[in-house]
């Protein structure tokens, strides 16, 4: 596989939406551990959970982004490897 073939295969639109997920993923995480508290009981407890779901929603859209865009990079690589 020469270079042409790595720069193809890191900018396939399947390859650029698995890094758009996995940033997303990024950016969840990181944004649910900022916030505010001193809130009322019930509005703590809401504020708690959404921020727990949306720390949750992120490490699991992270993790599965990144491992997802490895898989497609290996399968790509040997792809292309294969048929030259």
């Amino acid at each position: 596989m020469d270079a042409r073939d790595a720069i193809a295969v890191l900018f396939d639109q399947e390859v650029l939406k698995l890094i758009t997920i996995a940033l997303v993923g990024w950016w969840l995480r990181t944004t649910s551990a900022t916030g505010w508290g001193g809130y009322p009981a019930p509005m703590q407890f809401l504020y708690d959970g959404l921020v727990t779901l949306t720390w949750l929603t992120g490490t699991v859209t992270y993790y599965g982004g990144v491992l997802a865009l490895l898989v497609k990079l290996v399968y790509e690589a040997s792809r292309r490897a294969n048929s030259s």
